[in-house]
């Protein structure tokens, strides 16, 4: 969104036009599905959202009180999982013209997939460097039960 605010205040960077669409078809979705999962986790099933041990993994606690989970507040937790997904959607259907027949059928999955292999190949990078523990629960949850 940003890059199409400077698109518009600098008409002379109206080649950057192309390059605002294809981050926008990646954008848009992505957020759209990560709210949609987060809400859905966070109010139906907390415990896979929100962490609810802070300590090294494997290491006991001295402590007999387990930490309480962190809850963000509601106005940050609001502006990172619903506003962009909620902004994304509201530009593509008022602002956003119809994509080519040659845009949804080929660089659309092109960049979806390249998308997807880049952020998989992330998260399982920054798992290595965790103690095989990834950001959410339920991604450490999801795969420990692969076995399954």
């Amino acid at each position: 969104m940003l890059l199409g605010v400077v698109i518009d205040l600098l008409p002379f960077l109206n080649f950057l036009r192309p390059l605002r669409r294809y981050l926008f078809v990646t954008a848009m979705p992505l957020a759209v599905v990560i709210t949609s999962i987060y809400w859905t986790l966070l109010l139906l099933f907390p415990h896979l959202i929100v962490a609810q041990d802070f300590g090294t993994p494997g290491e006991g606690s001295s402590s007999s009180e387990a930490p309480a989970p962190f809850y963000l507040p509601l106005s940050i937790d609001l502006a990172l999982h619903a506003c962009p997904a909620i902004s994304l959607v509201i530009d593509f259907f008022i602002f956003e013209r119809k994509y080519t027949k040659t845009e949804v059928n080929v660089a659309v999955p092109a960049i979806v997939v390249a998308y997807a292999v880049f952020y998989g190949s992330w998260v399982e990078f920054c798992s290595s460097k965790n103690n095989g523990v990834f950001p959410y629960p339920f991604l450490t949850q999801s795969l420990s039960l692969e076995g399954f």
